[in-house]
């Protein structure tokens, strides 16, 4: 509270107005998020029942439901037991990524892997699996799509742009 009165008197606004702007902009993250991975990929969320969990999940779920048009939202009784649940199972995973402006991108993914391959180690993961991935793009466009890094990599792209966005183009990729 005390924080938040220090930022709402920074801002010139209430209390109450500053903490209605911090759950705005959690909720536009959440709705924000599932937009890319549901709605980018062409799915019709407004047909689809929101699955709320985590310990305050409940407190952002019909706001987050209405950000995105959907008019069901499904809170388990459990519903933060089952976000511990999930997070204790989940496999402990580091990313490691660097934009490669040319130069060799096996020394480049070599190096990574072994940047991730220690803290992994650190963490107490004894072999740890390796995913390379490489993220292209169309020149000119903003929008990158990761395929497996290597030889075909490039025609990779191709076919996963022609399956998310329905044409492909002369552009050179990047």
């Amino acid at each position: 509270h005390a924080r938040c009165a220090v930022l709402a008197e920074r801002a010139a606004h209430s209390v109450r107005e500053a903490a209605d702007g911090f759950v705005r902009f959690a909720v536009e993250n959440m709705a924000n998020a599932i937009k890319q991975i549901s709605i980018a990929r062409g799915h019709d969320v407004t047909r689809y029942t929101l699955q709320c969990f985590g310990g305050a999940g409940g407190q952002h779920a019909c706001l987050v439901a209405d950000a995105l048009g959907i008019g069901r939202v499904m809170i388990h009784p459990l519903a933060g037991v089952l976000s511990a649940y999930g997070m204790g199972l989940a496999d402990l995973v580091e990313i490691r990524q660097r934009t490669l402006g040319g130069g060799d991108l096996e020394a480049v993914l070599d190096e990574l892997a072994g940047e991730a391959v220690a803290a992994l180690r650190e963490q107490g993961v004894a072999a740890p699996e390796i995913s390379r991935r490489a993220a292209l793009r169309y020149e000119g466009s903003d929008t990158a799509l990761e395929v497996e890094a290597g030889a075909g990599m490039e025609a990779a792209f191709v076919d996963a742009h022609r399956a998310r966005f329905g044409f492909v183009s002369d552009a050179p990729v990047v």
